[in-house]
């Protein structure tokens, strides 16, 4: 049986694809390129430590969470600023790092690492649920694992491999359950989806879409008890958050207390204003600086904007942000003087062809039921990441299932052509 298994597992296409990854990612990890982290002149010795200002901000917090028991990001106060997934995330393994001694950078490095083969395993696993073909999953697992971010990515402190991790996971899972409607699944999903949001919270309204499936497929009644077993992860993991949120500040953030200022930031269509104009016109307006005055602030903006300036204002919450979201491949910028002209192309040309077939997949293919629920999924992220601030950061976190379309679409296109050229 087990000579069985092994032979199975060896005639796999995924795990030689993991092979590769793995190798990628040693490269990487061993030789460190990238000018951000090997330029501290230039960037300063927080942001090359760590791979971002952001990324030492969590890391200084974690530290203090540690050694203080303070929860405050950038602030040696205890604040809501972010939601707690990352904070404890990179707590815990420091804490392990020092108990075995070892470097926490490198720990976390290695860590992010596991879980980006995961996704890689994740995305194959996805695909071959949803289309049963081997050369879809293939190249889907192959897609992402020849994108660059995800190698530039997983050696920073920042959410972006944990986060897409349990995203994807809770994607899988709910594939699962819409073959198999097990209680234990059902709590599962819960908790997994739960965990994402406190890494990132922009998904949420994902799971009113998950839900209406359930309804669609199971009765209204049948839905609504489901929907109780999938709250059993929110109570269990959000639910000491926003207790501790009520318990300190007097009001239960079930997120973020600062969600106002990507919302002002993102309000600024194609970025024609100085930000520093937007906070002083928004105090002359009346509104007071803090998140709740610039939330407020820039629902006003908005209102006002659509209403006066309709075509500027929907064309950058549409078409604007989604191509601030895909323009250019995430931090390749910093590796010009570490690679040939030739493989920064590769990653570019990637880059492109992925987002480009990915979503052109949406529409070619949009009465496919398996393609409708991953579109549908891109579709609900891309609007709501074009409310707030964006940038391709946060683009890169829908991109793995960007490459699960671009795969279909690329199999698809050639095994159409193929059929006509035999005929």
């Amino acid at each position: 049986m087990i000579s069985n298994k092994v032979h199975k597992m060896m005639k796999s296409p995924l795990l030689y694809i993991l092979i590769i990854a793995f190798l990628m990612h040693m490269y990487f990890l061993l030789k460190q390129p990238g000018s951000v982290f090997n330029e501290p002149e230039v960037f300063g010795k927080p942001v090359s430590t760590y791979g971002s200002l952001d990324a030492s901000k969590y890391a200084n917090m974690a530290w203090q969470l540690l050694h203080d028991g303070i929860y405050g990001y950038a602030e040696t106060k205890p604040n809501a600023f972010v939601t707690p997934g990352q904070p404890f995330y990179l707590a815990g393994l420091f804490q392990i790092s020092e108990w075995l001694h070892i470097d926490h950078i490198t720990l976390s490095r290695i860590t992010n690492m596991i879980l980006n083969l995961g996704i890689i395993s994740i995305i194959y696993a996805i695909s071959q649920l949803l289309f049963k073909n081997i050369f879809i999953s293939s190249l889907a697992s192959m897609l992402y694992t020849t994108y660059f971010s995800a190698y530039h990515l997983f050696r920073t402190l920042l959410t972006e491999i944990p986060s897409v991790f349990f995203f994807m996971l809770s994607i899988l899972i709910f594939l699962l359950l819409l073959r198999q409607n097990r209680f234990r699944l059902h709590v599962l999903f819960g908790i997994i989806a739960s965990i994402t949001l406190m890494f990132r919270p922009t998904p949420a309204p994902l799971l009113l879409l998950a839900w209406g499936i359930m309804v669609y497929k199971h009765g209204l009644k049948e839905a609504i008890k489901i929907g109780f077993i999938w709250c059993i992860g929110p109570v269990l993991i959000m639910g000491p958050w926003v207790t501790r949120n009520f318990m300190v500040f007097g009001k239960a953030y079930l997120f973020s207390s600062h969600a106002g200022d990507p919302l002002l930031s993102g309000a600024n269509p194609f970025f024609l204003w100085d930000e520093n104009n937007m906070i002083q016109d928004m105090i002359n307006a009346g509104y007071p600086d803090t998140s709740e005055g610039k939330g407020d602030y820039a629902k006003y903006l908005i209102k006002d904007g659509l209403t006066n300036q309709f075509p500027i204002w929907f064309s950058w919450f549409t078409v604007g942000k989604t191509i601030y979201l895909f323009n250019k491949v995430h931090a390749l910028m910093f590796y010009p003087s570490y690679f040939k002209p030739w493989i920064i192309n590769f990653f570019d040309y990637q880059h492109l062809f992925v987002v480009l077939t990915g979503l052109g997949c949406l529409l070619v293919y949009r009465k496919n039921k398996q393609v409708l629920l991953l579109s549908s999924i891109v579709l609900i992220y891309i609007a709501l990441s074009n409310m707030f601030l964006v940038i391709d950061r946060y683009g890169f976190f829908i991109i793995p299932c960007i490459c699960i379309l671009s795969a279909f679409f690329t199999i698809q296109f050639f095994s159409s052509f193929y059929k006509k050229v035999i005929r």
